[in-house]
Formats: C-alpha cells, structure tokens, sequence
C-alpha cells in the first residue's frame, strides 16, 4: 500500500516575520492623519517583523476627483500584481509602482521574500469603505493572511446606511480573517451588528513623554526610562525619519542635562502664567475640516472670548476643503490665535509643553492618537462623546466630555476650567497617570504579535487539515486499489 508523504508545518516563527501595512503616507509633510501616526508607531517599536508600506489613501491636500480615481485604479493594479506575484513565491514589484512621495521603495526590511501578513488599516468612512472593498476582497479571495484594523469612522456606530455601504461591510465583516478594533464597546458593536468572529481590542498606543510641568525633576527622569530595553538604552529613541520613511536610529543630539534645563525653564514660565490665571493656551491638532467640529468651534470662541479674553488657541495640522476656517479663526480671534502649521518630532513636543487643554469636538472618530498623546503630556481633554472616547475619558475625572455638535457644551466646558485652576491641575495630572497606567509601547507589540501569531497557526491548521483530508483520500485510493488488484489475482488463479 502506498502512502502519500505529509507536511508537518509548525507555523510562521515570529522572528524576522514579513508584513506588507497598508496605510497612508508615513511621511507627516504629506499626511496628518492619526492612521499613519499609528503606523509609524506599529513599525518602529516592533522589531519582530520586517514591514513592507503599500501606500494607500490620498495625502492632504490632494484635489481633483479625476487624479484621486486613476490614483485608485493604479494602486488596484498594482495591488493585483503584487497578489499574484507573491502567490508564486517572486518578489514584490509593487515598490517600483506604489512608492510613497518621498520615493521610499522599503520601510523596514529589503522585501525580497514573500510576505507573511497583510495588515489592512481600514478606517470605515464612506470614501474608504468604497475604495477598500475591493482590495481587501481581492486579498481575501486568494486566501491571503490579512489582518484588518479598524479605526473608527462615521459607519462604526451609524445605524442608517447607503445600501452600498451596508452591503459591503456585511462581505468584509462575514470574513474568517482577525479583526482589530480600539475598544470593548467597538467589538461589541462588530459582534451585535455583524456577528463577526475573531475581534481583538487592541487600542492605540504613544510613547510616553520624558515628563512635563506636572512633574518633577526625579520622576521625569525615572519615566524617561521605565519602557526603555537593552537596544534602548544605547540607542534613545527608534523612529519613522521623516525624510526619508526609512527605519532609521537617531542617538541625543544633546546632553539630558541641557534638555533638562530647557523644559524645566519652559515648564516654570506656563506654570506661573496658570498659576496667576493671567492666560490659557488652547490646542486643536489634526485636519481642519468640518467633520472636527470646527464650525460649533468656531461659534463656541466667538461668544466665549467676550467673557475670557486670556487665552491663545493653537491649530496645528492642515487643513482640509474650501471653508477656509485658518483665515475665519485668524479674523475672529486676531493674536490670541496662532496657526502652527504641521508639526513633528521636538516641534510638536514643545507645543504639547506649552498648552494645557486640548480640544476636539469631532462629529465621529475612532481613538485619535492626538488625544492620546495629549493627555501623555498632561493636557485636559474637552472631547466629544463618540467613537471609543468614553473608554478612556472619563467626565470630571480625567477630562470634559461633551455633546457632538453642541456649542453650549464647549463654552461651559472653556468656562469650567479657566475659572478653577485646581481643577485642571487635578485633571491635567489625572489625563497623564490613565496613559501611564493604560498604555504600554512594549504591551501594545505583544498584543499585535499574538494576533499575527493567531492568524499563521489558524492559517497552518487549516492547511494540514486539508492535506490530511487529501491524504486520507489517497490511501483510501490506494487500499482500493490493492484490494482491485488482489481480487483479480485471486480471480485468475480460481480459473
């Protein structure tokens, strides 16, 4: 009897793992949005894989609904090429044609082997939902291991939808591959919906800061290595270079003892100004559109200012439409608002520094990495109620929750903090203790390895099941076979 050889696969080691990320621009000149900050994150704290960036989404500031759609339907070749080039074992030509604008071919790794994972970053907006559909169902049909990570969107808790919309999400969500949301109340809002299977809370994580006004010189210190490993401690910070979107490790360009000095100068100069209550820095950061709340914003200012004039509003990001709010806000508010443009790196950390609320009254988000890195800093959140905010925002505890578009709510909410120093003192150290307590860098790449690990050993299961399954039939065949041949021989020796 003839036996049919069998594969014993043991899985994808996670060492050296291949992913292919699919996400916007990592470059922050081109694109602000919190997914790719979520990226850059995700591939320059896990040293377990090596990342492939298949750029997908538009960059800020893109205009025209021609461009944007051959953009589309070359990013769809391309997507198809690289499908089907990886099923065959050849490498992945899609770097010649999907380089981001800075040219990057490779962010982590030289792809040169094919890739493990695909690690879909899926944000269920309209635009998004319509343009993703059929890159992941691509993915899907040809039984790639994918990954899709949701971030928020105006479709995650909408109850009405287009029936386009509908349709889509109940295919994607009918899927067997691993969900990612940002909170327990998005996974049971997947479950109760969709009935989905394989939906894993992993919520948005930043790194912690060296410290701000709120503490002081020795805990600074201890939290400015607390996460840090071996690899760290030699090399400070491991990081995305906006130049070039290359993996890159970027050592001190000056002693601690001089960084040191000059935030504590800074810090000393924001706590006297809060102290007297002679002035409060305001900061809103990520595209300005009206889908942010900016218009109730904006109305909110122009009523609120006329009872408090000591405060500066900062905007940082880019903004996005034709409703031209820099140059309303500039006009409403003169000096006392002050557009920063796009900032990154120290830029965005001396901002972070110097303010002491932030505020985004979004109509619908997901976890915004802004918020999150806010409150590493110590600023009071004054956010909407929506998405996967409440899961981390606590009203009167850690920040102000307010009603989406409700411009009472922001005025009482300004009117709240700059009238009781204490408060905002209290929750400014509460909003920085949650993300020290909630949020682990080090956590956050377990947690998003085990998944990865889930999807190759449920993947190599169902692989070995059917080669058993396959074998079995053989040897059936095969038993058959020999009992057909022997009756025969029986047969002629009887004659």
């Amino acid at each position: 009897m003839r036996k049919r050889k069998r594969k014993t696969g043991t899985g994808t080691k996670m060492k050296n793992m291949k992913v292919l990320i699919v996400a916007p621009s990592l470059n922050v000149e081109n694109n602000v949005s919190g997914l790719s900050a979520v990226t850059n994150f995700i591939i320059s704290h896990n040293k377990e894989c090596e990342y492939e960036h298949f750029l997908q989404g538009r960059s800020d500031g893109e205009k025209g609904t021609i461009n944007r759609l051959r953009r589309i339907w070359r990013n769809y070749r391309a997507w198809k090429k690289l499908l089907y080039e990886d099923e065959n074992g050849n490498s992945i030509a899609v770097r010649k044609r999907n380089a981001d604008a800075t040219k990057t071919k490779n962010v982590n790794g030289n792809g040169n082997d094919r890739v493990d994972i695909i690690h879909f970053n899926f944000p269920l907006d309209a635009p998004s939902i319509l343009r993703d559909f059929f890159f992941m169902r691509a993915a899907h049909r040809r039984k790639k291991r994918m990954v899709i990570h949701l971030h928020g969107g105006l479709y995650l808790f909408k109850e009405k939808k287009p029936f386009v919309i509908r349709h889509f999400l109940n295919e994607i969500f009918s899927w067997e591959c691993p969900f990612i949301v940002l909170s327990d109340k998005e996974r049971e809002q997947i479950q109760n919906v969709y009935h989905t299977k394989n939906v894993f809370v992993l919520p948005n994580c930043v790194e912690i800061p060296n410290g701000n006004e709120n503490q002081n010189e020795d805990e600074n210190e201890k939290l400015s290595y607390q996460n840090e490993d071996e690899d760290s401690k030699a090399v400070r910070r491991l990081r995305v270079s906006e130049s070039n979107n290359k993996l890159v490790r970027i050592l001190p360009s000056e002693s601690r003892l001089d960084r040191r000095s000059k935030r504590n100068a800074d810090a000393t100069k924001t706590k006297n100004e809060n102290e007297k209550g002679e002035w409060l820095h305001i900061l809103y950061l990520g595209r300005i559109e009206p889908n942010k709340g900016m218009d109730f914003l904006y109305d909110a200012l122009e009523q609120w200012k006329k009872e408090y004039g000591d405060f500066t509003l900062h905007f940082a990001g880019i903004e996005q439409g034709e409703n031209r709010y820099i140059e309303k806000y500039q006009q409403l508010l003169g000096e006392r608002f002050v557009y920063e443009g796009v900032v990154a790196g120290e830029k965005k950390n001396e901002l972070f520094r110097k303010c002491q609320i932030f505020i985004l009254p979004s109509l619908y988000e997901g976890l915004p990495m802004s918020l999150l890195e806010s409150m590493s800093y110590g600023l009071v959140p004054i956010v909407t109620n929506v998405g996967s905010i409440s899961e981390y925002v606590k009203d009167q505890e850690n920040g102000l929750l307010i009603n989406a578009s409700d411009t009472d709510a922001i005025i009482n909410a300004l009117r709240c903090l700059s009238q009781d120093a204490g408060l905002l003192q209290q929750l400014s150290k509460a909003a920085r203790q949650t993300i020290l307590t909630n949020f682990s860098p080090q956590e956050y790449i377990y947690k998003l390895n085990q998944i990865y690990s889930y999807v190759n050993e449920n993947e190599d299961e169902d692989e070995n099941e059917n080669e058993n399954g396959n074998g079995n039939e053989n040897e059936d065949e095969n038993e058959n076979e020999d009992e057909d041949e022997n009756e025969n021989e029986n047969g002629e020796r009887e004659r």
